[in-house]
């Protein structure tokens, strides 16, 4: 039986920032984005894994790319303009709440995106789990064991949906059910096959 229902952050509930992000940052610092999304991968999971901070990140990529380290807060700059939330999907976790099933949020994301979340204000999520904070990141098994730990189930009463197959299969051998988000529609019927009244 579940009873809970985790989400990814971007990419389901919200539209992915990555893409639009690397634009802006390679348009800020006047650099392709192929030369930017390398010089990020290089850094990107220590970033997530909350192991740098912001100014760290720039540092490094400042070194990488030769530009400028940046003055202003340019990660909360960007997300600000390109942020975009899935109003159907945020419908569907108030939905799943009246229906008493627990909500949860699970996001690989660095320390900028997760205080931007928090002055967002939502209050649907019962608990929210970010790899920034934590030190783990999907796929690994420990953040899945977080997340249901704090939710009060078993992995076997959770359902983790997540655009990313990768993370899907971590969350499943880490016991929990798990859908790969490829729409809305697609969504529900899925979670219907599971028994999940929404």
């Amino acid at each position: 039986m579940i009873k809970a229902i985790i989400f990814d952050w971007g990419g389901v509930i919200v539209e992915n920032p990555g893409p639009k992000q690397i634009q802006y940052f390679a348009e800020y610092f006047q650099v392709t984005q192929e030369d930017f999304r390398k010089a990020n991968q290089m850094f990107k999971d220590t970033f997530q894994r909350g192991k740098i901070s912001e100014q760290n990140y720039w540092q490094k990529m400042s070194s990488e790319l030769n530009i400028k380290e940046p003055q202003v807060p340019l990660w909360k700059e960007a997300l600000t303009k390109i942020y975009k939330e899935n109003k159907d999907m945020f419908s569907l976790a108030v939905s799943l709440k009246k229906n008493s099933y627990k909500i949860g949020l699970l996001s690989n994301t660095e320390i900028p995106t997760m205080n931007f979340f928090f002055e967002q204000g939502y209050n649907i999520f019962d608990v929210t789990v970010f790899s920034c904070k934590e030190g783990h990141t999907k796929p690994d098994k420990h953040i899945y064991e977080i997340a249901v730990n704090r939710l009060g189930v078993q992995p076997q009463e959770a359902v983790m949906i997540d655009d990313r197959t990768k993370n899907i299969t971590g969350a499943k051998k880490a016991g929990l059910q798990g859908i790969v988000f490829k729409g809305y529609n697609s969504l529900q019927q899925e979670l219907t096959s599971l028994s999940v009244e929404i």
